[in-house]
């Protein structure tokens, strides 16, 4: 494994126990403990942290704007984007056959590793620390999340039908 030093730069947060961001780091295609259940923590974390700034940053958005807002910004393409420029990639363990097919740029697994870094610092310290650390790093998204938000026609479309 590559020195965590510089991916905990990128957070501006240093792991009082390493053992949980090398979990977080760490595919369940290498058997053994891995990161699937700091993801499932992680994802919740964003959930909350992005609810509750976007329900802050835009008082005059109803819930179905502020709802595509949130997916936006935590959808799988977009955390994974984040974790690729963050170069967190460098550092997953994983099977040397997926990591040849391409496994530390996969969308699905940076993704992942985005929300199970999350689940990290948050088991390492607390509710408080993981929303500083997301709020940090989501903060341009945070920041432009109306404009994030793409036209869905087909959701529309189906959201109307539904409603009739």
């Amino acid at each position: 494994m590559n020195d965590l030093s510089n991916l905990e730069a990128t957070l501006n947060y240093r792991f009082l126990n390493r053992q949980h961001l090398i979990t977080a780091l760490t595919h369940p295609s290498m058997g053994g403990r891995h990161n699937q259940r700091m993801e499932f923590l992680g994802d919740a974390v964003l959930e909350l942290v992005v609810s509750r700034e976007l329900f802050s940053l835009y008082p005059k958005a109803d819930e179905g704007v502020l709802t595509k807002m949130r997916s936006a910004i935590v959808s799988r393409a977009h955390l994974a984007e984040l974790c690729g420029k963050l170069g967190w990639g460098e550092h997953l363990v994983m099977s040397p056959q997926l990591e040849k097919t391409g496994g530390r740029s996969a969308l699905s697994i940076l993704a992942n590793t985005f929300e199970s870094v999350m689940g990290a610092v948050m088991m390492d310290s607390n509710y408080n620390a993981a929303r500083k650390v997301a709020l940090r790093l989501l903060s341009e998204s945070l920041n432009k999340a109306h404009t994030l938000i793409s036209i869905n026609y087909k959701g529309e479309l189906l959201e109307k039908l539904q409603a009739i």
